[in-house]
């Protein structure tokens, strides 16, 4: 049975006998004055070492980001490079302001959304430093430019697209279709490949001469990571209504508009199609016109996509104005577009086109020709369709889907496409034979957006939360910190917060308190009754057993902080010996005390019964030493802790 012993927390209780007079309850604290003062602090010495004198317990700390807006707006602010992402503060910004929130001590950026009516406006922002700021009134700054590796390639015009880069033959119906070109008077050295003037590039180390087959491309990688993501997404891209895809909604020409300097990735995941296609990229400036995307000089990732999946691209940055060196570093503030090059091997080197009384006709997600994600420069080609209207009844669209799955970038493709109208802003497939899924390709996108692409189902958002996990009576033979575990989840700006018990490692009456309000007692918020021998079982300390029956909501102030105090909150152990009210009261220690208590993130998993915490976490007292030594709560030893992430 765990002895009654006082903490260096418990110094200052006696005055807080009269802070609990307004409790419900009426709890005598006088048994702390009967317990040796210095008994936990030196068990706590003897197994763990001088505890550093900075050291506050808590993995939480605060920090603020100035925002400025332009005209009212709802701004939210996210966590950044963790596991998740979770809401950390929602308020109402009119000019600037400053809005400071709980995070993380090892949380290194943010994402700040500003939304004013329908527009959304995202900023990454580094808050590692003394000041952090997110201003949506100022143009994002092109970072400055350097070549990342001496041997990127120069961009190189890519010749006879098509024939050279699939199987270094010339067909028959390349030299016949080459032949009507120019007898049309169709064929133009800058066209180069495209309907418009603007050239295409070979992007990487790939061949580009007349002659020479382009090598395999593609950087293998280890996919662990994106498994579910492969797993959840084949099983989207299969499932079609009426051959129309569900990815129909993310088709609408998202603009994918660079949220930082950055390197961008693309790693194959999906590939549905007998199509020999190949994938382009080219990027301009947010809002470009049509015949700037038409003029934007185009660039080859992947001369040939037949066997994508598992590889990862990165995409090559040439400086428009070619006064930086090529790099793989992306400016912020750019515009990213992809477009298909479908079936080259039948391409010519202006396109395949179809000729029909003598007009040149461009058949866009049908294959023979380049379609973008684009919808306008896909429209544009309709138009040009033949005055017979043989192809000017179709509806054009974006050949691309962008969207989030499972908390990744997901852009896949269509590369044929079939007739089809749209009806109530659906297409309908008409011609019977081809469907529109765009799931012909699929690559995850390594690369932060300004605009998050939407997700595929919405999700609730999800506020960040911590765990205080707390020993009961102060035992120095144990510290399994599995007494009494539970959760606050709270999000700045908001004046609720929200209260769930996670387990009971104690068997006393043990009472969870906020400020002056009794929350309830942790085993019977836990669905557990007292038994005939005034004791509770132990519960969610070798497994999980039990829910809480209902977490509970507390009121707030506006400026509450988990980083101070611990919130405010506050564990009540009564004695056993229920013939009186003795009772211990456990609060947040101060700073360099030997802990009853502490705060960690909500992925972390609390110690099985009579686990030593230094057994379930081997770092752990490193952290004790030294407050900055905050990557304990990540190395847990399997077998040994129950609850947050090891579930």
């Amino acid at each position: 049975m765990k002895k009654f012993v006082r903490s260096s927390s418990m110094v200052a209780m006696a005055a807080s006998a009269i802070f609990m007079c307004s409790c419900s309850k009426n709890f005598d604290f006088s048994l702390q004055q009967e317990t040796v003062t210095d008994e936990y602090a030196k068990g706590w010495e003897n197994a763990f070492g001088e505890i550093d004198s900075n050291q506050d317990w808590n993995l939480a700390t605060q920090r603020t980001v100035t925002v400025t807006v332009g005209e009212t707006s709802e701004v939210n602010i996210y966590t950044k490079g963790l596991d998740k992402s979770y809401l950390l503060a929602k308020s109402t910004v009119s000019g600037t302001t400053d809005i400071s929130f709980d995070a993380r001590k090892d949380l290194a950026e943010v994402y700040v959304v500003a939304i004013a009516g329908d527009k959304r406006d995202v900023r990454t922002v580094n808050v590692t430093g003394e000041t952090a700021a997110a201003n949506f009134t100022s143009s994002a700054t092109r970072a400055a430019m350097r070549a990342d590796v001496a041997s990127l390639p120069n961009r190189e015009l890519v010749y006879a697209l098509g024939y050279n880069l699939v199987r270094g033959q010339q067909t028959d119906a390349w030299a016949r279709d080459y032949v009507d070109l120019i007898n049309l008077g169709g064929y133009d050295e800058t066209y180069n490949y495209s309907s418009w003037n603007s050239n295409i590039y070979a992007s990487g180390k790939w061949a580009t001469t007349e002659n020479q087959p382009a090598p395999e491309t593609g950087t293998e990688v280890d996919m662990a990571s994106l498994n579910d993501v492969k797993t959840g997404c084949a099983a989207l891209y299969t499932t079609t209504d009426d051959d129309i895809t569900k990815l129909y909604p993310f088709t609408q020409n998202y603009k994918m508009v660079t949220a930082k300097a950055q390197e961008i990735t693309l790693t194959g995941i999906f590939r549905n199609t007998a199509g020999n296609t190949a994938l382009l990229y080219y990027y301009t400036a947010p809002g470009a016109t049509t015949d700037q995307l038409k003029s934007a000089d185009k660039y080859v990732l992947i001369p040939n996509t037949q066997n994508i999946v598992d590889k990862e691209y990165k995409l090559i940055y040439y400086d428009p104005n070619n006064n930086y060196a090529p790099t793989y570093t992306f400016p912020e503030n750019v515009e990213i577009h992809f477009a298909l090059a479908i079936n080259p091997s039948c391409m010519t080197k202006c396109v395949n086109w179809t000729i029909e009384t003598g007009n040149i006709i461009a058949n866009v997600m049908r294959g023979g020709l380049i379609s973008f994600s684009d919808e306008a420069l896909n429209t544009d080609m309709y138009q040009n369709a033949n005055a017979a209207g043989k192809y000017g009844a179709w509806t054009s669209m974006a050949s691309s889907a962008v969207y989030k799955y499972n908390g990744v970038n997901i852009i896949s493709f269509e590369d044929w496409g079939g007739q089809f109208t749209v009806t109530n802003g659906v297409p309908q497939n008409t011609s019977g034979s081809n469907s529109i899924d765009w799931n012909d390709i699929a690559f995850a996108i390594n690369a932060e957006f300004q605009t998050p692409p939407p997700p595929v189902e919405e999700e609730q958002e999800e506020g960040e939360s911590w765990i205080i996990a707390c020993e009961d009576l102060g035992d120095t033979d144990d510290y399994d910190f599995n007494d009494v575990v539970f959760k606050v989840s709270h999000v700045s700006g908001q004046k609720t917060a929200t209260v769930t018990p996670l387990a009971a490692g104690g068997t006393l009456e043990s009472w969870i308190v906020y400020n002056n309000q009794y929350l309830g007692e942790t085993h019977q918020l836990l669905g557990a009754k007292e038994n005939t021998s005034g004791s509770y079982p132990m519960i969610n300390t070798t497994k999980i057993t039990a829910t809480a029956t209902t977490p509970q909501e507390v009121n707030v102030p506006e400026n509450f902080t988990i980083t101070n105090n611990m919130g405010g909150f506050s564990i009540i152990v009564k004695s056993k010996n229920n013939s009186d009210s003795n009772a211990v009261l456990i609060t947040a220690p101060s700073a360099g005390a030997a802990p009853q208590m502490f705060c960690v993130p909500s992925t972390w998993a609390w110690p099985t019964e009579r686990t030593k915490i230094q057994d379930a976490y081997p770092d752990f007292a490193t952290w004790s030493a030294n407050s900055n030594n905050i990557e304990w709560y990540n190395n847990a030893t399997a077998g040994k802790v129950i609850g947050g992430q090891a579930q």
